[in-house]
């Protein structure tokens, strides 16, 4: 994943590869959590907002 993207202005589309979820059992998925940031050793204090919608999973979107 592209840890940059956070920090840019306007609507951002981020792909992630399913591959990226190689062992992982779809049917036993319940909670998904999303964070920015370091996940190893993570620090309160930063600012701003982010807005994420339209989570979902197929063939990426053609190029326009």
């Amino acid at each position: 994943p592209n840890a940059n993207i956070v920090g840019r202005s306007g609507w951002n589309e981020w792909q992630i590869p399913l591959s990226d979820f190689a062992g992982v059992n779809p049917s036993r998925v319940d909670t998904m959590v999303i964070g920015v940031g370091n996940s190893t050793n993570p620090a309160a204090g930063g600012i701003g907002v982010i807005y994420i919608d339209d989570i979902s999973y197929g063939r990426p979107t053609p190029a326009q």
